[in-house]
């Protein structure tokens, strides 16, 4: 069993076949949002399709086992339920568990560890193109700080593994939230290894700096609904048919979406990265981005945590734009 531990950096400089930052902003949020829908993630990076087995969904997600785990028991109840009932509309549905919010409430009743369980044995020991490598995420409350632990069965690809952490590193940053406490350190344990995770290893860091005290849970998640909106209008909104389109103005369009969800909002993890969003989304897609400076800049400009804006101007680099303070 291996252990990699982080300092306090960045996943920058990981732009490959497998991960960018604006990819891992989309993932994140396709996470969060409990999705298994390939489509919307496409819109920042096609770095999973070659995983799907219906070349729609992605089997293994971890968003749908995350926010709605179904576990055997519950499976039970609503096959006993539906077996009486004849009109399929009237069929009752297994309800699924927030790991999320369990875990939240773990931690809150005074327990200071807790699990999000990722890996499902009725799912994942049948054939399928992708069995998440990453199987359980473990929250730990240490010297009044929240660590996490990522218990991987192996690594294959550093960018993968990158885009996990970016996501677990944002988790971290909202619990630390709802808990009024600093976040910790991140420890990845890893069953087995293959030939060339230890030349990648020293890239396998992240780090999102404390994002402030949340009003509370409910305040976070009526917010965060709201950003799922914005970023559904930003992915109709903004996108390669956009850009060439004479008829639209994407100033226009992106101060519409600023103006409407991301100045409204008082939550400023969700600010900055509905912000950092629109900045790689115009890099991405922009035809002439030249002719867009001056949005790019008043959109970069208003990003106030450190490590966001950093990621950003890195990916900014990356394409060969160069984004100054």
């Amino acid at each position: 069993m291996k252990t990699v531990t982080n300092e306090p950096s960045l996943c920058m400089g990981i732009h490959n076949a497998a991960t960018t930052f604006f990819f891992r902003l989309g993932y994140a949020i396709w996470i969060l949002k409990g999705a298994n829908l390939l489509k919307p993630l496409s819109y920042y990076g096609k770095m999973m399709d070659n995983l799907t087995d219906d070349m729609e969904t992605l089997r293994g997600a971890y968003g749908p086992r995350m926010r709605r785990w179904v576990g055997p028991d519950a499976l039970q109840e609503a096959i006993n339920e539906n077996q009486n009932i004849d009109k399929e509309e009237e069929f009752v549905k297994p309800i699924g568990i927030d790991q999320v919010e369990a875990v939240y409430k773990d931690i809150k009743s005074g327990m200071t560890e807790s699990v999000i369980q990722i890996f499902d044995p009725s799912l994942d020991f049948e054939e399928t193109n992708y069995v998440p490598d990453l199987h359980r995420l473990s929250l730990v409350i240490n010297d009044k700080k929240l660590d996490m632990v990522m218990d991987y069965l192996a690594i294959e690809e550093g960018g993968h593994m990158v885009n996990d952490l970016f996501f677990v590193e944002l988790l971290k940053a909202i619990y630390c939230g709802f808990l009024g406490i600093a976040t910790g350190k991140t420890y990845i344990h890893i069953a087995r290894t293959i030939k060339g995770f230890e030349e990648q290893r020293a890239v396998l860091v992240g780090a999102i700096e404390d994002a402030g005290t949340f009003t509370s849970p409910e305040d976070f998640w009526a917010e965060f609904d709201m950003f799922l909106d914005f970023e559904k209008h930003m992915r109709m909104q903004v996108n390669e048919k956009t850009f060439p389109n004479s008829e639209i103005s994407v100033p226009a369009q992106i101060n519409s979406l600023k103006k409407r969800y991301l100045d409204t909002f008082k939550n400023r993890l969700l600010t900055d990265m509905g912000l950092c969003l629109l900045v790689c989304a115009i890099l991405k897609y922009g035809d002439n981005v030249s002719n867009y400076d001056e949005c790019i800049k008043e959109l970069y400009d208003s990003i106030q945590m450190t490590d966001l804006k950093e990621e950003c101007k890195d990916f900014a680099d990356n394409l060969g734009y160069k984004l100054v303070d």
